[in-house]
């Protein structure tokens, strides 16, 4: 996979390719829900202004986190690289504010927003240099006093870790990896990283232990069943989050999330 490849157009296909396959599937519904979770843990009702909502991927094929981050903030803006995913996402989601836009270049002033949302955005560039200015430029575009919620794939997960070491072009014939993922942080890694970038991070959690392998293609077969079906599956992966309480949640959990907050003055 090669730079060439990540551009807007290959993002639009992937989106078309889920529509062929059928939306509605509860392995991203179980996604919502715990990222949601963590905005309601760490956020709370406590009003922002300005929010932030990087990659609209979630938004267009599934219900995403923008609509609640409308409850908490007086405006929602979103971006994604893509243009068909921006599209999607606007027509589900009216009223919002939309912009196709690259996130190591964002088009906002310094200092624009209270809040900043980044769900597993940040784990689909093919180099750490790329990871580390997304970082810098949220950093930028965010107040004094601003607060940053990320969650990026746990490569201290060992079969995360296996997946990234195996070519992207083979797990994906295999239909193991439906799209591109890139390079990526452990727990460690990702405050080490927040910390480079000038902020001071709060909490810290380990989420998604359901087993991927074995759950996803369940998701699959069952997608499209009856709700009651599906909030039985729903409350089956939700029972694995209990390993999130384990010492060994860094070696089950897929997402690795911080709560970060960017200073009054940057730390020399």
């Amino acid at each position: 996979m090669t730079e060439r490849n990540l551009g807007t157009d290959y993002w639009d296909q992937t989106l078309a390719s889920f529509f062929e396959n059928g939306s509605g599937d509860p392995w991203r519904v179980f996604c919502d829900q715990l990222h949601l979770r963590l905005i309601a843990d760490w956020i709370g009702d406590s009003k922002v202004g300005l929010a932030l909502k990087t990659d609209l991927f979630d938004e267009s094929a599934g219900t995403g986190l923008v609509a609640a981050l409308a409850l908490n903030a007086r405006e929602v803006h979103a971006i994604d690289f893509s243009c068909a995913v921006v599209a999607q996402a606007a027509t589900k989601n009216p009223g919002g504010h939309f912009v196709t836009a690259d996130v190591r270049c964002l088009p906002y002033e310094d200092n624009s927003f209270d809040l900043v949302v980044s769900n597993s955005t940040l784990d689909h560039f093919p180099s750490n240099a790329d990871i580390v200015s997304s970082v810098e430029e949220l950093y930028r575009v965010l107040k004094p006093g601003g607060r940053l919620l990320v969650t990026f794939d746990n490569m201290a997960n060992p079969i995360l870790a296996l997946r990234h070491a195996l070519p992207f072009a083979f797990l994906n014939r295999l239909g193991l990896v439906p799209y591109y993922v890139g390079e990526s942080v452990t727990p460690a890694g990702l405050q080490r990283l927040l910390s480079q970038c000038g902020f001071k991070t709060e909490h810290t959690a380990a989420i998604m232990h359901a087993p991927r392998t074995m759950v996803v293609p369940v998701c699959h077969i069952l997608r499209g069943r009856s709700p009651q079906v599906l909030r039985r599956l729903l409350r089956l992966m939700a029972a694995f989050e209990l390993f999130g309480r384990w010492p060994t949640r860094n070696l089950t959990a897929y997402y690795t999330a911080a709560l970060a907050i960017k200073p009054q003055t940057r730390p020399e």
